[in-house]
């Protein structure tokens, strides 16, 4: 598995759930996890590149890539550098990626569900939502 930002709770999550399932399969997990989001900094932007080169990719027999914890504008380039050097599937999570298999999910109609509900059962009026810089 490709990872940015293991420490945060949704990738931690995902990690987990991927890891009990392929042991109940029999298969092991390898994480390889960036320092953190491509291209925040030049130098970790360097070393995670690196890292790319590192992975034994000949050794997989799938892969799972978690593009969007990367940096936006270095998505196409860390997918490039992927799929020249892998052998096996990839299965893609979060972002649609073509010519790979991909775990996508829709929030719009939980997020809908949920402030319906704070509405009608809770009688909230007066909801905030913050986001972050994406």
């Amino acid at each position: 598995m490709i990872i940015c930002d293991y420490q945060h709770y949704y990738q931690q999550e995902v990690i987990q759930n991927i890891s009990i399932q392929a042991k109940k399969a029999g298969f092991n997990v390898a994480v390889f996890n960036f320092v953190s989001r491509t291209g925040y900094e030049r130098k970790n932007q360097i070393g995670n590149f690196s890292l790319l080169n590192l992975i034994p990719y000949d050794n997989l027999e799938l892969l799972f890539l978690s593009l969007d914890t990367f940096q936006k504008s270095q998505e196409q380039e860390v997918y490039g550098i992927i799929r020249e050097k892998v052998t096996c599937p990839i299965i893609s999570i979060r972002r649609y990626l073509s010519e790979t298999y991909n775990v996508l999910f829709d929030s719009r109609d939980s997020f809908h569900e949920l402030i319906k509900h704070l509405y009608e059962k809770h009688n909230y009026r007066r909801i905030a939502f913050l986001n972050g810089p994406r």
